[in-house]
């Protein structure tokens, strides 16, 4: 597991786990999120690094590079 996200109700995935079996089946074609959930999602992920930064002084490695892998999968950035 990369993160303790069970307190937020988020289920993480191992990918590095070679056990682990992923689906044959293909992506969708659409576009998972609107533009408009897109903006949403990325002003709330943006949001909690902020709040974090300023909370804590920093953002654990852990959190921002699931933060980044999100926006990068999401077309985020």
């Amino acid at each position: 597991m990369v993160a303790d996200a069970t307190k937020w109700g988020i289920t993480m995935i191992d990918y590095t786990d070679p056990t682990d079996k992923m689906s044959s089946t293909a992506m969708p074609v659409t576009s998972l999120l609107n533009s408009k959930e897109k903006h949403l999602l990325k002003k709330a992920l943006f949001t909690y690094a902020k709040q974090s930064y300023n909370s804590e002084g920093k953002l654990p490695k852990d959190q921002h590079d699931i933060i980044y892998h999100i926006a990068e999968k999401l077309h985020l950035r």
